[in-house]
């Protein structure tokens, strides 16, 4: 058998040592691009969610609405569809809200439906809902709207507003919407169920409507007015 000359080991031991470099030089590669990648998940904020309530529940739709202490991302996730936050719809990136409000669509009537909220990659929260009976009619179009402003007169911007009726005969079913970036709202009363979801809500002359108004950093804040006083409402001031 013949034996290598002494003098080709360095040569071989050389070839060696540069792939071992290459190899270390890729690792430290992907792993840069992996950080760069990971880090701005790991490093978004997370704050547990607060009040969550299933909302303007119809027969093929359902509002999913949170609060947070601090601002985060949210999406919800159903079955395999993923919805954003409301404000963040016709955005191209997500953004951070204290108040967070997430419109489910397309779903089927009385059925049962499973969610996870997520901040970012992380699940946060988890529950459940059923969507309402068809109902055989509904009340006529009847849009009550208003404005939140702070004592400034500035306006209150991205804020839920939590609607409810009542009356002699009961109490409505939970609606809710955002302010806009003047900070006005509008819901429509001809959606309004009884708490059960089976019958339109009877709406008369001795109905008051029941506002809060979760504003995130500031608070809650409630309001309530008549028949009479309702387009506009008077204007929601929170301190």
């Amino acid at each position: 058998m013949d034996i290598l000359p002494a003098q080709e080991f360095p040569e071989i031991t050389s070839r060696f040592s540069r792939k071992k470099l290459l190899l270390v030089f890729f690792i430290i590669i992907f792993l840069v691009i992996g950080i760069f990648i990971v880090a701005p998940f790991i490093a978004e904020p997370t704050s547990p969610p607060k009040e969550i309530f299933i909302t303007n529940i119809t027969d093929g739709q359902a509002t999913i609405t949170w609060s947070t202490d601090k601002p985060t991302k949210g999406t919800v996730k159903i079955q395999k569809d993923i919805y954003k936050d409301d404000g963040d719809k016709n955005k191209k990136s997500q953004g951070f809200y204290a108040t967070h409000l997430v419109t489910i669509g397309a779903l089927r009537p009385a059925t049962s439906y499973n969610y996870e909220i997520y901040q970012g990659w992380r699940k946060v929260s988890e529950g459940s809902f059923t969507t309402a009976i068809i109902l055989n009619s509904i009340n006529n179009p009847n849009p009550v709207y208003g404005r939140v402003i702070d004592s400034s007169n500035r306006p209150q911007v991205g804020a839920i507003v939590y609607l409810t009726a009542k009356n002699q005969n009961g109490e409505s079913a939970l609606y809710s919407t955002l302010t806009n970036n003047e900070g006005r709202w509008q819901i429509d009363l001809a959606n309004f169920r009884t708490r059960d979801l089976k019958a339109p809500f009877n709406l008369n002359t001795e109905t008051v409507q029941e506002v809060v108004v979760q504003t995130g950093f500031r608070g809650k804040f409630k309001a309530a007015t008549d028949m009479d006083n309702d387009q506009p409402w008077p204007d929601i001031i929170v301190n």
